[in-house]
C-alpha cells in the first residue's frame, strides 16, 4: 500500500470506485435485515434482549465499515493481490449481513445464525488486523 497524500502537498479527492459503492450496499441491506430483528423483538418480554442484540450486531459492521473507509481514504493499492484480498473481506461482511436474523433464530442455540455471524465478523477484523501488519512492515509514506 501506498500513501494516497503527503503531508502538505494539495489535497486530491480519490475517485470513487464500483467497488466501494457495491461495498456500501452492503450497509443498506444490514440496516433493512436490522430493521427486521427489531420489529420481531417489538414484544414486551424481548425489546430488552432486541436492544442488545441489535448494539452487538450494529458495533461490530460500524467496525468494519469505519474501518475500510479509514484504509481506502489514506492508502491506495493497484496490485491483484490486494483486489482479491478485499474481495474475500466484502465476502465477509456479506455473510454477516447474510445472516442477521430475526431475534428467535438469533436467541436459539440450536440455530447456526449467530455463530456465522460472529465467525464472519471474526475473520474480517483478523484480515484487516493483517492489513494494518502490511503497513507496519511494508507500508510506503510519511
Amino acid at each position: 500500500p501506498v500513501q494516497r497524500q503527503r503531508w502538505g502537498a494539495d489535497q486530491s479527492l480519490p475517485h470513487v470506485n464500483w467497488g466501494d459503492l457495491f461495498f456500501d450496499l452492503f450497509y443498506v441491506a444490514a440496516a433493512y435485515n436490522l430493521g427486521g430483528m427489531l420489529i420481531s423483538a417489538l414484544t414486551p418480554h424481548d425489546w430488552p434482549r432486541g436492544l442488545i442484540y441489535y448494539v452487538g450486531i450494529f458495533g461490530p459492521l460500524y467496525n468494519t465499515w469505519e474501518t475500510a473507509t479509514y484504509y481506502e481514504s489514506r492508502y491506495t493499492q493497484v496490485d491483484y493481490a490486494h483486489r482479491l484480498f478485499d474481495i474475500i473481506r466484502y465476502m465477509m461482511v456479506s455473510t454477516a449481513v447474510l445472516h442477521i436474523k430475526p431475534l428467535d433464530l438469533l436467541a436459539d442455540p440450536k440455530s447456526l445464525e449467530a455463530l456465522i455471524f460472529a465467525s464472519a465478523i471474526l475473520l474480517e477484523s483478523i484480515m484487516h488486523l493483517g492489513l494494518n501488519l502490511e503497513l507496519y512492515f511494508k507500508g510506503r509514506g510519511d
